[in-house]
Formats: structure tokens, sequence, C-alpha cells
């Protein structure tokens, strides 16, 4: 399975439970000959390098945001250096970070930290 397949399945999960969430689509990018001012215009307006794929607006038990990284289930799958500094940043802050390796590892991990099944 794809990335992208795997956070549409954790997505489904979420849905169907209630779970309140969004997804940050940094990474989008359109082609074409605007490509770059398309880029500069989303960087412009917040986009970060290293943003978590999914945000939870549903908190934790103890009232904590909750971001979710997703990756597939390969051991090359590794998070960048953004990725590894936003994670620190958010914990730092109070925020739960999951690294959720394939939909199955991503589900589980929510399930924990927001007590749901």
């Amino acid at each position: 399975m794809t990335e992208h397949e795997h956070q549409a399945a954790v997505c489904d999960w979420m849905d169907a439970r209630g779970i309140k969430y969004f997804a940050v689509p940094n990474g989008f990018v359109g082609g074409g000959r605007n490509r770059f001012a398309g880029i500069n215009k989303l960087k412009r307006e917040g986009m970060r390098n290293g943003a978590p794929d999914l945000v939870l607006i549903t908190l934790t038990e103890d009232a904590r945001p909750v971001a979710v990284e997703m990756k597939t289930t390969e051991k090359s799958s590794v998070q960048s250096q953004d990725q590894i500094d936003i994670e620190e940043e958010m914990v730092c802050n109070g925020w739960v970070y999951i690294l959720g390796r394939g939909a199955d590892d991503a589900i589980s991990k929510i399930e924990s930290v927001l007590g749901v099944k």
C-alpha cells in the first residue's frame, strides 16, 4: 500500500468513529509553468516543510492536541529532518505526536491516546 492509501484508511476509520481532524496537504505540488509561483504562494500562507499529515481536532482525554505523521510500513520510509524538528517542537509544547507506520499502527496509536476503539 502507498502512504496515501494508508492515510485514507486512517481517515475512513476516524470518520466512522466521529473523530474530528483535518489533513495538511503539504505534499501537494501542482505542475505547469506556474509550479514554483504556487509553491511560493503556499509557503507565504504558512506551508512548512515537515508539517504532520493529519491534525486531530478531537483532543486526548487530558485535553492535548494530536498530530499524525503517516509513513508506509517499509523500513526505508523515514522521517525527514524537518519532520523530526517539528515533532520535537510539538512534543515540547504539549502535543501528542504519532508516527504511524501504516494504517494499522496509526489506528492503534490513535485508539490508545484517545481511548477509543
